[in-house]
């Protein structure tokens, strides 16, 4: 009984003819040119991605060159040339990896075959693949041959690190860079071969391989081998998230939104399910991610059917689902998403780091609502300043409102009385005031960097009173600049777990005001003259050099 080996799926169906190769239509049609056009180049080089069909193009480019029944510009794939090179059995196309034949002496030995004249065809054409992989010795031994190389002789040089490749090789190629295959060129060729192969497969499972690729054929035609082989001949989107070991959006999705709802528990207890289930923690957090992305996309584009990465089906949750975050709530999150990815490769504790990650993007969510009130409080507090200092309507307009507008400001300032203080509040925002300046630091340096010039002068109930120093107006017109006095204002209220008003003046819009600072020390002061007194009496005396 003959045994018939198996033939791995991704090799079954590699492109035999120009017009089976996928998605590089560009890389196709300029061969297919310069052999109508007998412009054979002596030396191509091919770049781009794994699994993009460098190496299958070039077979498909010496088949051509060298078959016997060439139909038209296509490779017959039926003379024996044809056979032989599908075979790889050729005499005249030989394939060299250059990751284990890398060194001199194999380009020597290569540089005395390159005489002989092809046994079977017209040319003889040599694939080198992996070929950055050369040391850089055997690239210098090479360069002579491969920029005069016999007639009958192409080259076909491979890589996926073009960067790596000599300008020396590079200037004697024509280069072709292969892109990555587009994830419906990919559905579409998995179809096509489950249709050939009688293989049911889902639409959801074609677009959760095409996305697992990254537009690899390859890759791809790997998946699918690999599902077929787990459930048979019906591949649905369990087969699939069961052999690359991701995770369902619609987990992903109840992760996000107990985030949005600030529900750590129930976004750890998502964790857990995947962690017993044996699931790749990383390759969940990836997975996070991607699904972050695809919010960001669904709220800022106007057609993101195009441009997101996911089924018709999650698009309609994702477009609801975004509208709970803001646009800086979720850039947020995947600025900790990034960092926590970035933790995990270097722990030997991944759990405990995507939990905290976790965390804190719930945490970051609730911040972020925090800062949302705070600011809807100032626009409230503008607009009814924008109100009072309107003119009455049907009358003249009082005499004030010709002074200029900072001028006003400052009156406003001076009218002001600051009333009963809160001196206990104060004190902690003063004993704190380092770590206010320590966060806005973080949020806006500019900002801190002006904060400094001022100190908490006065609180009465939320409104917190900054002094700076006469010589110092500038600094605290640019700290009561919008953007600026959000920042501190989110600092102190995060500080004091409530949220504070800020007012910024200047040591001569206060009437003979003083700190606390100055109120204690002059206290000081007048006990310290009194206690003189008891000691030495009240005789003034003069001392005299």
């Amino acid at each position: 009984m003959k045994l018939v080996a198996y033939v791995a799926m991704y090799r079954e169906w590699r492109p035999k003819t120009f017009a089976d190769i996928i998605g590089q239509n560009h890389i196709s049609r300029t061969l297919q040119n310069a052999m109508e056009s007998d412009r054979i180049a002596h030396a191509y080089l091919f770049c781009g991605p794994r699994g993009t069909g460098k190496t299958s193009t070039a077979k498909v480019l010496a088949k051509a060159l060298n078959c016997l029944d060439r139909k038209g510009i296509e490779p017959c794939n039926e003379c024996e040339n044809c056979r032989r090179i599908n075979q790889g059995s050729s005499m005249d196309v030989l394939e060299i990896d250059a990751a284990s034949n890398r060194g001199i002496d194999e380009i020597r030995d290569l540089r005395e075959k390159v005489k002989f004249a092809p046994s079977e065809g017209k040319y003889k054409v040599y694939i080198i693949d992996e070929v950055h992989m050369l040391t850089n010795e055997a690239f210098n031994a090479l360069l002579k041959t491969l920029e005069e190389p016999p007639g009958y002789v192409v080259f076909v040089l491979a890589t996926t690190e073009p960067h790596k490749i000599p300008l020396t090789i590079m200037s004697r190629c024509q280069r072709f860079d292969f892109r990555r295959i587009s994830l419906q060129d990919i559905i579409d060729r998995l179809r096509f071969i489950g249709e050939q192969g009688a293989l049911e497969i889902s639409g959801e499972a074609l677009f959760l391989i095409a996305k697992t690729a990254e537009g690899g054929m390859r890759d791809a035609l790997s998946i699918l081998d690999q599902c077929v082989a787990f459930g048979g001949n019906q591949v649905d989107a369990a087969a699939v998230h069961a052999v690359v070991g991701t995770v369902s959006s619609t987990l992903i999705g109840r992760v996000m939104a107990a985030a949005a709802e600030g529900d750590v528990t129930a976004a750890l207890q998502a964790v857990d399910t995947l962690s017993k289930e044996g699931k790749d923690l990383r390759q969940f957090l990836r997975d996070l991610i991607d699904y972050c992305r695809d919010l960001i996309l669904v709220r800022v584009c106007r057609n993101p059917a195009e441009i997101v990465r996911t089924s018709v089906n999650d698009l309609a949750r994702l477009q609801e689902q975004s509208s709970q975050f803001s646009q800086e709530e979720i850039m947020g999150i995947i600025g900790i998403f990034t960092d926590t990815e970035q933790g995990m490769r270097w722990t030997t504790q991944p759990r405990l780091v995507l939990e905290l990650g976790i965390i804190k993007a719930v945490q970051f969510k609730g911040n972020q609502d925090l800062s949302a009130i705070v600011k809807r409080v100032e626009d409230l507090e503008n607009k009814v300043v924008r109100i009072q200092s309107n003119p009455v309507q049907g009358g003249e307009p009082p005499k004030a409102a010709a002074v200029p507008r900072a001028s006003a400001a400052r009156a406003r300032r001076q009218q002001v009385e600051l009333g009963a203080g809160d001196e206990a509040l104060l004190a902690r925002i003063q004993q704190n005031w380092p770590e206010v300046l320590e966060l806005v630091k973080k949020q806006r340096r500019a900002a801190q960097a002006l904060l400094v010039e001022g100190q908490p002068y006065h609180i009465n109930g939320n409104c917190l009173t900054l002094l700076f120093k006469d010589e110092y107006s500038f600094h605290r017109d640019k700290v009561e600049q919008p953007d600026n006095k959000q920042a501190v204002e989110q600092a102190v209220s995060r500080i004091v777990q409530q949220l504070v008003q800020l007012r910024c003046v200047i040591a001569s819009e206060l009437k003979g005001a003083q700190s606390p600072v100055q109120e204690k020390q002059e206290g000081d002061r007048a006990s310290l003259i009194r206690e003189a007194k008891v000691l030495f009496g009240e005789e003034l005396i003069e001392i005299k050099d």
